[in-house]
């Protein structure tokens, strides 16, 4: 404990200088830097944002950095651009790009040496639980303090522009992340370019569970009343497959007994290219539901402890039973009940799922990526 805080003041002291280097070296306008979650993950809206600009514009040099030996080798094989986030190549592109693109905050990429850069937060999806600064069970709100802005300053950091789905949420952006309302830009999540398109043979059920406190909360407790052999029963008469895809967090906390239609998916797949391939989304607090509405398939949500939920982890910026447009459950029996009156044809909420689909995407198509791309690159 002490070992790590005096090495991470170590770190802190040596990049201090190199962080106020960095404010006077010219940004060139042709290199932008992506990086998602913490640097161990090639995901989400940055991914998506980094191949589109990698596809279409051979004069940018797009830059992934990584805190990831598998990302590092996945990307080189590919031919991408791809360099150690606290290598001498992470630190010399991230001292002269023009823009900065991250989708959790500023460790997925160097904000060591990211002083004078235009730093863009595209955010891994429209706010369900509250977030940021109006996080108050999880997040105790910081103050920004003078003297840590000029010893700590890249613990401060403000982020230039922020990407937003529709203008209804930009209030809770707004006041999640502290930024005026003019730098949130609408121009929809990249990574839902990747729903559309996909033709899928089989019958897809996936389950999105959200993760409890941060990946040490009892995920487990939502699985108490499930049947593997019942619910398995159940999928191969209707040949379905169930897949359960556990948040990032929680990757190694479900234990549940797989069955030939029952698949718990722990490896790092992309997330949006399993949503393009499902039919019917099962989840519980997971904000993944209003990217999944651009399909307009059957969600059924599962609440089973919601007001633990709200009380202990998360509160929500809605009223829930108000944003879910689809059969809200107690337990899993109402699950299996559900599902069959979908698979059967009956979808009583078609009309549901539009509203709140155009409430919470101004854009419905696949042109996400290019709008973002375009509105920066206009900016040069």
């Amino acid at each position: 404990m002490i070992k790590g805080r005096i090495y991470r003041y170590l770190v802190y002291v040596i990049n201090i200088p190199l962080y106020y280097i960095s404010y006077f070296l010219p940004k060139n306008k042709n290199v932008w830097i992506f990086g998602a979650w913490f640097g161990e993950k090639y995901a989400d809206n940055s991914k998506a944002l980094f191949e589109f600009v990698n596809k279409h514009d051979e004069k940018i040099a797009a830059i992934w950095l990584t805190q990831s030996k598998t990302v590092f080798n996945e990307l080189k094989q590919k031919g991408l651009n791809v360099y150690y986030t606290y290598s001498l190549f992470g630190y010399y592109y991230s001292a002269i790009a023009r823009y900065v693109f991250v989708s959790t905050g500023m460790h997925d990429v160097n904000r060591f040496v990211s002083s004078n850069n235009i730093k863009v937060q595209l955010w891994h999806g429209t706010p369900l639980k509250k977030i940021m600064n109006d996080d108050k069970l999880v997040v105790a709100k910081k103050k920004s303090h003078t003297l840590k802005q000029i010893f700590i300053p890249f613990d401060t950091i403000k982020y230039e522009y922020l990407l937003s789905s529709s203008e209804n949420i930009n209030n809770h952006l707004m006041s999640a992340f502290g930024n005026k309302i003019k730098n949130i830009i609408v121009e929809g999540y990249p990574r839902n370019d990747m729903l559309f398109g996909v033709n899928n043979k089989e019958k897809i059920i996936t389950f999105l569970p959200t993760h409890r406190g941060e990946g040490e909360g009892g995920i487990q407790n939502i699985f108490q009343s499930f049947d593997s052999n019942e619910f398995d029963r159940f999928l191969e008469k209707r040949s379905c497959r169930l897949l359960i895809k556990p948040h990032f967090y929680d990757l190694n906390n479900i234990t549940l007994e797989t069955t030939e239609h029952i698949n718990i998916l722990k490896e790092d797949l992309d997330l949006y290219q399993l949503l393009s391939k499902t039919d019917i989304l099962i989840t519980d607090y997971s904000s993944v539901y209003f990217d999944f509405l651009l399909l307009d398939r059957p969600v059924i949500f599962t609440p089973f402890d919601i007001k633990e939920y709200i009380n202990k982890d998360r509160q929500l910026y809605y009223d829930y039973d108000k944003v879910t447009p689809g059969p809200r459950c107690n337990n899993w029996n109402e699950v299996l009940i559900e599902l069959d009156k979908i698979l059967r044809g009956e979808d009583g909420y078609k009309k549901e799922r539009q509203q709140i689909n155009d409430y919470f995407n101004k854009y419905k198509d696949a042109n996400s990526s290019k709008r973002v791309y375009e509105f920066f690159k206009n900016m040069n």
